[in-house]
C-alpha cells in the first residue's frame, strides 16, 4: 500500500529556542491514518519531530515540545478525512450497509 509522509513542525518562534533531537528515531512521534481517494487507498504518515530546550536543565523552561497534529474530525481515529467521507456517502447516498462496505474494502482494496 502506498504511504505518503508529511512532517509537522512547531511555529518558527518556538523552534528558534529549541534544538532538534535527531540522534534517535524514537524521539519522533508519528501516526498513520488510512486515506481514500477515488479508486485507491493509501496511508498518510504524520511525523512530528521532538525539540528540546537547551536551558531546560537549568531553568523552568519547557523541556520537550512536539508540533500538534493536524485537525481531525474524530480524535484518535485511524481513518482520515477521505475515508470517512467515502463511508458516509456510501452509507447514506448509495444505501450501502456498513457490512457491505467492509466486504468491498476487504476484497477489492486488501484492507
Amino acid at each position: 500500500m502506498l504511504k505518503r509522509e508529511s512532517l509537522s513542525r512547531p511555529n518558527a518562534n518556538t523552534r528558534a529556542v529549541f534544538l532538534y533531537l535527531s540522534i534517535w528515531n524514537e524521539l519522533r512521534s508519528f501516526s498513520e491514518k488510512l486515506e481514500y481517494r477515488p479508486g485507491r487507498l493509501f496511508v498518510n504518515v504524520y511525523k512530528r519531530p521532538k525539540y528540546v530546550s537547551p536551558n531546560s536543565m537549568v531553568s523552568e523552561d519547557l523541556g520537550v515540545i512536539t508540533a500538534p497534529m493536524p485537525d481531525q474530525p474524530i480524535e484518535r481515529c485511524k481513518a482520515d478525512v477521505g475515508l470517512l467521507s467515502q463511508i458516509i456517502v456510501s452509507k447514506f447516498a448509495d444505501h450501502l450497509p456498513l457490512y457491505r462496505q467492509d466486504g468491498i474494502l476487504a476484497c477489492r482494496r486488501q484492507v
